[in-house]
């Protein structure tokens, strides 16, 4: 599995282990991917590698006590630390660009296929819109919990250029050849 593979499945199943709907054999499954997933790819002198070797010299990972078949203690409980483990790696693996000037910062990290763009003002606050494109489908979504993009953003455009070399400029109010 790759890391792509490893996240749709901890989305796939996030809501049902979240609400102990998974058999206690099911979540330890999920479990038992995850980690031979990070034993592959974590350097061991890393943080998220560091970390990871003192989740993994603990009990919390090897104790599964089950009634009725569903775990007891819940299976988010007990993979959630793992996929902490494994957002770390994918943070330390992101490819960044930042710009800024006076008084806003523009942050773009690649992420697998997909981008992350990161608008704020620099004015200590730390919020900001967080705006990804997704690389396979190319939907552009905002993700909850963050800055409304029309805060410190007064337009979003696209530019698709065509095989040709022909370029086109989207916007929500216009679609336009551009000059190349």
């Amino acid at each position: 599995m790759n890391e792509k593979d490893i996240s749709k499945l901890i989305w796939s199943k996030e809501a049902a282990l979240k609400e102990n709907l998974l058999l206690t054999e099911e979540a330890k499954e999920i479990q038992e991917t995850i980690i031979a997933f990070l034993d592959s790819v974590l350097d061991t002198n890393s943080l998220p590698g560091l970390r990871y070797r003192r989740l993994k010299n603990g009990n919390q990972l090897k104790t599964w006590w089950s009634t009725n078949g569903y775990p007891t203690d819940g299976g988010w409980n007990k993979i959630k630390p793992l996929v902490d483990i494994f957002e770390q790696y994918l943070a330390e693996k992101t490819i960044k660009n930042r710009i800024k000037d006076d008084e806003f910062f523009i942050e773009s990290r690649r992420q697998g296929e997909d981008e992350h763009i990161l608008v704020g003002k620099r004015d200590g606050s730390g919020s900001k819109a967080h705006i990804v494109i997704d690389g396979t489908t190319g939907e552009i979504r905002v993700e909850d919990n963050q800055q409304a993009p029309e805060e410190v953003i007064s337009k979003i455009q696209t530019i698709l250029t065509l095989p040709n070399g022909k370029k086109i400029q989207s916007t929500r109010e216009v679609l336009e050849f551009i000059a190349d």
